[in-house]
């Protein structure tokens, strides 16, 4: 039986302790690997983690004949003392070059796993020669469930993300401003994540249309019911490494508009989803990527604009385009079918179990 020792954070609401959770309880469901687990120190769900997890932890992998290790993590962490037979990691990436000294990194592994064909494409252009597999992330059906939505006294976008230069959520208010000056029942809601509001009240000048999610952490229930709960998902990201609240918008039947650039165009396409023009490629912000002098996209306010409009004056037509892409979602984006593909599961386990909790 082959050994596995997943490196990294596990549980919580952030995408990283999110992935490795699902990750985790895929291989132990799948009944062909021993798998350990050898948690970060500054990992803050250590209580919380159920008994299988407990049970599994392993703090120093150097110390067991383990035949692969897989760490989700950045690119600035892409090399590792050798702890296992195969050393491989699994990467989120949102830039369109690498620098060299990075790349030879990357390549110290023996395997690579990308969440995206977006990042694959960038590391092979960069110069990365080590094994590539495109790993998708996915959504959890028995949260995220098609959801019948009508218009009542209040029409809400809704946008889930941090307050980063990558997520761009300054431009996504003036934007939602302009093209809702005079309307009185539209409204935008803002779920920020860990890095709390920071100074997104400054480019808020109309706060009866725009207000802020204030629930720092979330079940996946309250999540799932937070999307439910909307109209239209609004995010116009500069880049996606993959774009997991993207996914899940989708697969309750909400209509999502993103920018048509990076990650998340593996599962948004035209027909399934309101595409943001983007103009071209900018320099990204060092704050995201420190010490990484890159580019990522500039998505059009104008047509932001516009498509916010559309969707709100032809909903029942943009309820067509949700469905869409709620049954693409469902058909193709589960945790459970995107990890079975690079991690099956044993020809025993004809129902194995699907991806569980803490």
């Amino acid at each position: 039986m082959k050994t596995i020792c997943y490196e990294g954070f596990l549980g919580g609401p952030r995408s990283m302790g999110r992935v490795g959770n699902y990750l985790v309880s895929h291989l132990l469901s799948t009944g062909r690997y021993k798998v350990y687990f050898s948690p970060c120190d500054s990992d803050y769900m250590t209580d919380r983690w159920r008994k299988e997890i407990r049970d599994i932890i392993l703090r120093n992998p150097g110390s067991k004949d383990i035949d692969q290790s897989i760490d989700f993590c950045s690119v600035h962490d892409a090399r590792r003392p050798r702890s296992a037979k195969c050393m491989s990691t699994y990467f989120y990436y949102e830039l369109n070059s690498l620098p060299k000294k990075i790349v030879e990194d990357i390549n110290s592994n023996d395997q690579v796993y990308v969440c995206s064909s977006f990042i694959h494409k960038t590391f092979l252009r960069e110069g990365v020669t080590a094994p590539i597999t495109v790993l998708g992330h996915g959504f959890d059906p028995k949260f995220y469930t098609p959801t019948k939505r009508l218009r009542g006294k209040e029409f809400t976008f809704l946008c889930v993300a941090e307050h980063t230069p990558r997520k761009n959520l300054p431009i996504l208010i003036r934007c939602f401003e302009r093209a809702f000056q005079n309307v009185k029942d539209a409204r935008l809601v803002l779920k920020l994540g860990l890095h709390g509001e920071g100074d997104i009240r400054h480019y808020i000048t109309k706060p009866a249309m725009v207000s802020t999610y204030r629930r720092r952490t979330l079940s996946e229930t309250s999540l799932a019911d937070l999307y439910k709960s909307a109209h239209c998902f609004v995010l116009p990201t500069r880049a996606e490494g993959f774009g997991m609240p993207i996914l899940e918008a989708m697969a309750t039947g909400m209509p999502v508009i993103v920018t048509n650039y990076s990650g998340h165009l593996d599962f948004c396409t035209d027909e399934n989803s309101f595409l943001i023009a983007n103009k071209g490629l900018v320099d990204s912000s060092m704050d995201c990527f420190p010490n990484i002098k890159s580019q990522w996209g500039d998505p059009d306010p104008d047509h932001l604009i516009s498509l916010m409009r559309w969707v709100y004056d032809n909903y029942d037509r943009a309820l067509e385009v949700g469905g869409k892409a709620q049954e693409q979602i469902h058909a193709h984006w589960t945790w459970k079918q995107q990890l079975s593909a690079s991690f099956p599961q044993s020809r025993v386990l004809s129902h194995g179990a699907a991806a569980g909790g803490l």
